[in-house]
This record gives C-alpha cells, sequence and structure tokens, in this order.
C-alpha cells in the first residue's frame, strides 16, 4: 500500500510541476516577455526531477516486487512482475516529458513573437 501512496505522490508532483510549466508556456506564448521567461526555466528544471524521482522510485517498487516474487517462487511470476512493473515505470517519464516538449514548444511561438 505504501508503495502505490508513493508512486501517487511522485506522479502527482510530475503532474502538477508539468501543468504550471505549460501554463506559464502558455502565458509566454499569448504575451511573451523576459520576466516569464525567466519563470519557465528554473519549473522545466523542478519537472525534470520530479519525472527522474518518479522514475527511481518506481523502480525501486520494481525491485521490491520482484525480491517478493522471488521469495514466493511464483512460476513465470518473475518476467511477468519485471515486465509489468518496468512498463508501468515510463509512466512519469511519458507525460512529464510530453508536457515539457508542449511546454517549450510555446515558449518557441512566444520567443518568435517576441522577435
Amino acid at each position: 500500500m505504501s508503495i502505490l501512496l508513493n508512486g501517487f505522490v511522485h506522479m502527482s508532483l510530475v503532474a502538477v510541476l508539468g501543468i504550471i510549466t505549460l501554463v506559464a508556456a502558455i502565458a509566454f506564448a499569448t504575451h511573451p516577455g523576459e520576466r516569464k521567461l525567466g519563470f519557465i526555466r528554473p519549473l522545466s528544471i523542478a519537472t525534470t526531477f520530479s519525472i527522474l524521482s518518479a522514475i527511481c522510485g518506481g523502480m525501486g517498487a520494481t525491485f521490491l516486487r520482484v525480491s517478493s516474487v522471488v521469495e514466493t517462487g511464483e512460476p513465470g511470476g518473475l518476467h511477468q512482475a519485471m515486465i509489468a512493473d518496468l512498463a508501468e515505470t515510463t509512466v512519469p517519464g511519458i507525460i512529464g516529458f510530453a508536457l515539457l516538449a508542449l511546454s517549450w514548444f510555446l515558449v518557441f511561438v512566444g520567443l518568435r513573437r517576441m522577435a
């Protein structure tokens, strides 16, 4: 149960920081200014580190689950547990990096409007 809660906390942090970065990028694209751009840069870094933290947390949860599968000796369960959990570990990266890519595309639009 605590592993699920930890995953929720990490993913929530990725989502919140990613959405805040996206909203700041939308504001920059509509009304570009150096001050707004200065706000987006550290938000992007924070989002990136939250993604990496969530991935590390997911890998830790995967290793914990794999160790419990090894202890119980479920036939074929080891490979299935590893594949399913590692696939789930990629979710924060997929969502977080997609939000960052969209945010920086909007920054590009704002920079073009500034010129």
